[in-house]
């Protein structure tokens, strides 16, 4: 006869005595082990009230007294619990004395860190066994977690000082700064209570400033001097660093004020740029904090969090340009006796960062200053075509379309070819401009070999027309292409109007209404291939935007609506391919040791 496994009968019988453990109010759901669940708890008050606290249980059964304490886990079933929405607990049960040890995912993470290997072994502390007072203490921490996850953020931080914090020769100095933090910050109460507020408790370690937040959270902060002064400073930077976590963000936004006004510096760089980098929608007091403590001073992991949260802001850019450019002139100054190459590297980013702003006259300043200081700044692809794209929004299309030339050498890429081939259009020098567009046509990219086959034909025309008319100047001006485009539409000359109109689609400044015409226009003919470039540039350009007019547009005028749905198809799929492809951001360069060219990217602002 077929009998039941020891592990099977080990996994019913650690349930079973886990579900006997806990309250008899509380409501236990077996669930399917095959995704790493064994049970979901819901809570009920002392009242049978529903709470609408939730969490799931992983248990893990050992008859061996010697593993009581600690278990092997696949990092893989970790991560699925992490990921999932109610909280989650790792139960080891072992049946040699009837003894639970357990803990929350929170810790276990905590202690394991970013494991390399596929499996892990978590083990127990002797404080980590079931005892009677564990029930209350997990509803507090789901109370705490229920404010974090769904509260409203205008709650207060409810701060109080830790039992063993409130005895010992700083106590007093503690009080204190707990006194100023809480009298100064309106939004910063003395509540204990989750569904009030969110608690965090306080004390000081040895040398040590600690913060935790329940069991979900903790931090610790070095202490240079045990005044309040300094325990002040401490404490505003923690507790600014969990608001701004958990976007309290006013209430952070009160203690940065705080910590500004005072003058205040954290001993951590990594917290100090974290809370700056988090407060980049208000760049002056972002800007404040980050001067405060020097983040400008070394390129390391602290500097690159706070510059990449600030390039990224959802801000407009001009709002931001002062701060950035602050961040720059303190790290060039405070950089003045450093080695060139290094100066060279701040010059480089802050240049990316004004040619991301537009401000290409100042971009170019600091590409040169760059290259002046680090001349093999010159033998690198990615600057070349950097100061290129500069100097051709300075309208400098000679020394750009040398400069993307040189680039390509260097760096062979479509991209690249299509930027040198603009410059040269925009020089006259019609027959390098196919040059560069007839090598990016080779592209596996359907955005790039559209545009490169579309600049081409573009190319074409504008060398017919030029000769035609002996005009050798005013390329780049939306103006006379502007009147070049009435003339020709009021004519009836088709071709010369899709010209102008796409020449606009690169040299205006609002394309979305030029692209729709284009579109429009290139609808009119019979050239497919044509429709289609002026379509996935469109699309490359605006995503759904521009073609959501020409839809309109075409309707508006009795075009034929059954047409639409096979372009709809078209354009959807296209779409798709933007989305999935994502933006560029900006280059940022991080100082290393014999590493000048350690490459970042920043994501660009949505």
């Amino acid at each position: 006869m077929p009998k039941r496994s020891r592990s099977h009968q080990l996994e019913t019988e650690s349930i079973r005595r886990f579900e006997q453990t806990l309250p008899s109010r509380w409501v236990c759901r077996r669930k399917d082990n095959d995704y790493g669940i064994d049970l979901e708890v819901e809570i009920f008050n002392d009242r049978d009230e529903a709470t609408g606290l939730i969490f799931f249980v992983q248990l893990k059964g050992t008859d061996d007294p010697s593993e009581a304490r600690s278990v092997s886990m696949k990092v893989d079933r970790l991560d699925y619990l992490d990921k999932l929405d109610c909280p989650s607990v790792l139960v080891r049960y072992c049946s040699a004395g009837d003894i639970f040890h357990w803990k929350w995912l929170s810790n276990v993470f905590a202690e394991i860190g970013q494991p390399e290997t596929k499996n892990v072994t978590v083990r127990f502390d002797e404080s980590d066994a079931w005892s009677d007072a564990d029930p209350e203490a997990i509803v507090h921490t789901l109370n705490v977690y229920r404010t974090i996850r769904v509260a409203s953020r205008q709650l207060p931080l409810g701060l109080s000082i830790d039992d063993q914090g409130s005895e010992g020769p700083y106590a007093f100095e503690l009080i204190c700064a707990v006194a100023e933090i809480t009298s100064f910050c309106q939004i910063i109460g003395a509540s204990k209570s989750p569904t009030e507020c969110l608690p965090v408790t306080v004390y000081i370690d040895g040398e040590y400033l600690r913060a935790r937040i329940d069991v979900i959270a903790s931090i610790a902060v070095h202490l240079n001097a045990f005044n309040r002064d300094e325990i002040s400073a401490q404490l505003s930077y923690v507790l600014a660093y969990f608001a701004s976590g958990y976007e309290f963000m006013s209430q952070a936004r009160d203690l940065a004020t705080l910590i500004q006004t005072r003058s205040f510096r954290c001993q951590s760089r990594y917290i100090a740029a974290a809370v700056a980098a988090r407060l980049t929608d208000h760049p002056s007091l972002s800007g404040n904090l980050a001067a405060l403590n020097g983040i400008h001073e070394r390129q390391d992991e602290a500097y690159l969090l706070y510059i990449e949260s600030l390039l990224s802001s959802n801000l407009p850019y001009e709002e931001r340009l002062a701060t950035v450019s602050r961040f720059y002139a303190d790290a060039l100054e405070f950089h003045a006796p450093a080695p060139l190459e290094q100066q060279a590297a701040i010059h480089y980013s802050f240049g990316n960062a004004l040619r991301i702003a537009g401000t290409m006259s100042r971009a170019v300043q600091q590409y040169n200053m760059a290259r002046r200081k680090y001349p093999n700044y010159l033998k690198r692809g990615y600057f070349l075509a950097e100061l290129a794209a500069a100097l051709y929004f300075c309208g400098r299309y000679k020394m750009s379309s040398t400069l993307y030339d040189h680039s390509y050498v260097v760096d062979p890429t479509p991209r690249v070819a299509i930027c040198a081939g603009d410059a040269h259009l925009f020089c006259g020098h019609f027959a390098e401009a196919h040059r560069c567009y007839d090598a990016a046509t080779k592209s596996d990219d359907i955005f790039e070999s559209s545009e490169a086959a579309l600049k081409g034909w573009m190319t074409s025309w504008v060398e017919e027309f030029s000769h035609h008319n002996q005009i050798s100047y005013g390329w780049s001006n939306p103006s006379f292409w502007m009147s070049i485009l009435k003339q020709n539409m009021d004519a009836g000359e088709q071709d010369h109007a899709i010209a102008a109109c796409l020449i606009l689609c690169y040299s205006a400044e609002d394309t979305i209404s030029f692209w729709a015409q284009a579109m429009l226009l290139s609808m009119g003919g019979k050239d497919h291939r044509l429709q289609f470039a002026t379509i996935a540039c469109a699309v490359s350009a605006h995503g759904l935007a521009a073609y959501a007019l020409f839809r309109d547009r075409l309707l508006e005028q009795g075009g034929p609506s059954d047409a639409l749905h096979d372009i709809d198809q078209i354009v959807g799929d296209l779409n798709d391919k933007r989305n999935s492809a994502g933006q560029r951001g900006v280059t940022a360069r991080l100082l290393r040791e014999h590493h000048y060219d350690t490459v970042v990217e920043v994501p660009a602002s949505p």
